[in-house]
């Protein structure tokens, strides 16, 4: 759906497609009223939210919308929810005078409660780790919880290892995905700190970003691995930006050098890989890493490098 929908032709338009499981919300900028939302979760078919980063609920901060649910937990039956923020909402806040915090509250009051209410049923999800409280959320049973993307940036140090927890609850990952902006009091915080921790064996995707060489999940994942990225979020350019610099002040962006690259991959068996992404700064071993991608992998397909010139 494009735009802010309204409620009353939403609900009629949903009784004519009584075979639909998936709905996904574009820009509506001032965010999709949640009697929408409700229509949706008590549809018989619809297993499936999508929110685009322009249609988000940040701009409840400045309006007197009443925002529901009130309670921690909103009972519900998705199985897939998709969640995007504005990727710059500091650099728009610093901009246009706002309180990005604010917005963050506003969020995670309708954004929370959705999550927590699914937890039994959820097989996939997608959200700004800012939003929502992890070390809560990994008190809570995710039997079915196979994918899981966290975005955004860490709020508190704590919030990183909580991540861990989080990864341990899920029984058989398929695709893990953690692209969020770390602390600098806090750098690449590892998501498995003991490789007998978490099974692995169906993890198929895996995408990191500025990850630590040392972290265990680099010795139990690899054999069912496809996709593999080890990359940098934010980019690493963007530090020169000058447009950016309140977006990235007290950010960690620790990029990983070509040795580094070397040893997390020497310690991988990955047979099944087809796309490899490395975001790196050369250094002395960058030959053998390069030597070391094109003999390793029989069945790699797709191969995205972005390779950084060594610092001075």
């Amino acid at each position: 759906h494009i735009g802010v929908p309204d409620p009353l032709s939403f609900e009629k338009g949903l009784e004519q497609l009584p075979e639909l499981r998936a709905v996904v919300f574009k820009h509506a900028e001032a965010g999709v009223p949640f009697a929408v939302v409700e229509q949706c979760l008590r549809h018989p078919r619809i297993t499936s939210l999508s929110f685009a980063e322009n249609s988000d609920w940040s701009a409840w901060a400045y309006t007197a919308i009443p925002r529901r649910p009130a309670e921690e937990s909103y009972p519900n039956s998705l199985e897939q929810l998709s969640y995007a923020s504005f990727p710059w909402k500091i650099a728009r806040a610093s901009y246009l005078h706002l309180d990005y915090r604010k917005e963050d509250v506003a969020e995670a009051s309708v954004l929370v409660p959705l999550i927590f209410g699914m937890h039994l049923s959820a097989v996939s999800l997608s959200f700004p780790a800012e939003l929502v409280p992890l070390a809560r959320m990994a008190e809570l049973p995710w039997p079915r919880l196979r994918d899981l993307t966290l975005t955004g940036r860490y709020s508190h140090a704590s919030q990183a290892s909580s991540v861990t927890w989080l990864v341990n609850v899920m029984q058989s990952p398929r695709s893990l995905s953690i692209q969020v902006g770390q602390l600098e009091d806090c750098p690449r915080p590892a998501v498995l700190l003991e490789s007998g921790s978490t099974a692995m064996r169906a993890l198929e995707s895996l995408t990191l970003a500025y990850p630590d060489p040392d972290d265990a999940i680099f010795t139990v994942a690899g054999t069912s691995l496809k996709h593999l990225s080890l990359r940098d979020y934010p980019r690493h350019y963007v530090r020169h930006l000058f447009s950016h610099l309140s977006e990235i002040r007290g950010l960690a962006m620790p990029i990983l050098s070509s040795s580094e690259c070397l040893r997390i991959l020497s310690r991988m068996s990955m047979p099944r890989l087809e796309h490899l992404e490395l975001v790196y700064e050369g250094d002395d071993s960058e030959e053998e890493l390069l030597i070391h991608i094109t003999s390793a992998y029989p069945h790699l397909a797709s191969l995205e490098l972005h390779q950084y010139g060594c610092r001075p």
